[in-house]
C-alpha cells in the first residue's frame, strides 16, 4: 500500500545476509522475494543473525 513503509534491511539484517552468502544491499535483497514476503525475509535475516555465533 505504502512502499516507503515496507520493512528496511537494517545493518543487522544485511550482515546476516552477507554471512549466508546473500546479497548485501537492500535493493538486491528485495529482488529475492515478492513484496509481500519482504517482512518475512527481513525478520528471518535478523533471527539468523541473532542465532549465529559471534566471532
Amino acid at each position: 500500500m505504502w512502499p516507503e513503509l515496507r520493512p528496511a534491511f537494517d545493518r543487522r539484517a544485511r550482515r546476516a545476509a552477507a554471512a549466508l552468502g546473500l546479497p548485501r544491499t537492500p535493493e538486491r535483497l528485495a529482488r529475492l522475494v515478492g513484496s509481500e514476503d519482504l517482512p518475512r525475509l527481513a525478520a528471518a535475516l535478523v533471527r539468523a543473525g541473532l542465532s549465529s555465533p559471534r566471532s
